[in-house]
């Protein structure tokens, strides 16, 4: 199938939801081409390329109705609600079908997001909160490269234990961010982070935006984040806390199938980071074993997170599709 992929880039885990599902549908046979509004990083640009998976950065109708005319797309799929309306508006003109993936819980408008021919919600949360017609509505959740990240490295071969923040961070992340990095610090924990890193005054070693991430989730003991940083943490075998916006704590097999129910978004218990209830969080970590924390994500997540089993179910929306 020819697959016109509409997004709008950002440094977030959407961009890498939509780069990945380009990637797998190429080696699947597939043949997409992608349109991301605002690809003006230089890394990305390279990794699409590297893989093979055309593409180009404008979506103005001159340049799509051109596209249209060369390849002659089965359907559309869309990711971002600010190329939802252009892809709506192509679909009806050439006739083809229209997918609509929902990422997040805020999404606007709906009525738009209905009028497409499918829609998928990436988690079990969204699903039941969005008010979208369920006779065209599939959830689909997000899958990550369980085969690049698995690790034998478990335990990991550390004389201090390691965690690494995989947050994009915002002014209300900061506060519990940069007390979860005091209270791992005073146990003795190494702390380093990736992305826009803040306060720089806790002085902690930080790296800009990087494309792949897999090296650093498998050498760390345990990743910070929420959504995708934790699904890609858990399949290189490290334990996981979430905390973004809101705090779930670290990831057990206890927890694993409520938090997974909400996307590791937080909004499972909606707790703030709460200075007592983060250090609570840390004196778990140090009265339970990492390695056995460990396992189970990297086990949970080989189960779970397969990107290829993601990327069949989202093949068999297209083929419902276009017959």
């Amino acid at each position: 199938m020819r697959i016109l992929m509409l997004t709008r880039f950002y440094l977030n885990g959407q961009t890498t939801h939509v780069f990945s599902l380009c990637s797998e549908l190429l080696k699947a046979g597939h043949q997409p081409f992608l349109a991301a509004v605002n690809l003006d990083h230089p890394a990305y640009r390279q990794w699409l390329s590297s893989r093979r998976i055309p593409f180009t950065t404008s979506a103005e109708q001159h340049h799509l109705d051109k596209l249209m005319e060369n390849y002659s797309f089965d359907l559309i799929h869309t990711h971002s609600a600010h190329t939802l309306e252009l892809a709506l508006d192509f679909g009806r003109r050439y006739q083809i079908p229209t997918a609509a993936t929902c990422h997040y819980l805020d999404f606007e408008p709906l009525d738009l997001l209905a009028a497409a021919d499918k829609i998928i919600t990436i988690s079990p949360e969204m699903a039941e909160t969005l008010a979208l017609p369920a006779e065209k509505t599939v959830m689909i959740e997000n899958g990550v490269d369980i085969r690049a990240l698995r690790t034998e490295q478990i335990p990991r071969n550390h004389s201090v234990p390691t965690a690494l923040i995989a947050v994009r961070m915002t002014e209300e992340k900061e506060p519990g961010c940069a007390e979860l990095v005091r209270a791992l610090t005073a146990q003795g924990w190494k702390v380093y982070s990736v992305g826009n890193w803040r306060p720089y005054y806790l002085g902690i070693p930080y790296s800009g935006w990087q494309v792949n991430l897999t090296a650093l989730y498998q050498a760390a003991d345990l990743v910070i984040g929420t959504g995708r940083s934790v699904r890609e943490g858990m399949a290189a075998g490290a334990a996981c806390f979430v905390l973004g916006d809101y705090l779930d704590g670290v990831v057990t097999e206890a927890n694993v199938e409520l938090l997974r129910h909400y996307n590791f978004s937080g909004r499972a218990a909606k707790q703030l980071p709460d200075p007592q209830v983060i250090a609570a969080q840390v004196e778990y970590l140090s009265k339970t074993n990492l390695a056995e924390l460990q396992e189970f994500s990297a086990s949970y997540a080989q189960e779970h997170f397969s990107l290829q089993e993601m990327t069949d179910a989202v093949i068999s929306v297209y083929r419902s599709l276009v017959g």
